[in-house]
């Protein structure tokens, strides 16, 4: 049985920032949604959460967990990734990606629960 420390060490998130160039945000919500329902399906994808802005509904915030670093780099060089930003550049101004490590956790269950 792994230890908090060991998934956690595993496992690989990720959280993006998309800020949207228009106040219609429909077509990035559609893609975007295109988009973590072809991910769920990826080999070592664990968590692909996408949330808007309630003050600024301009921003996204996309929250990804990945098993191990392979299945994100694959992620990374998959057609459905190469698809999806090609067609995110012409509605997205900015994109932050940020990988994040855990600090802590708001109750007992390990930092990074992989099922």
């Amino acid at each position: 049985m792994p230890t908090k420390r060991s998934v956690a060490t595993m496992s690989v998130t990720i959280l993006l920032t998309f800020v949207v160039t228009t106040d219609d945000t429909s077509h990035f919500r559609e893609t975007i949604s295109v988009l973590a329902n072809q991910v769920q399906r990826m080999p070592g994808a664990l968590r692909y959460a996408v949330f808007q802005g309630k003050d600024d509904p301009n921003y996204f915030h996309v929250h990804q967990v990945w098993a191990n670093r392979e299945c994100y780099q694959a992620y990374i060089n998959s057609e459905e990734a190469d698809r999806a930003f090609v067609t995110l550049r012409g509605i997205v101004s900015e994109l932050l990606v940020k990988e994040l490590i855990p600090v802590a956790n708001s109750d007992s269950t390990p930092v990074l629960v992989t099922g």
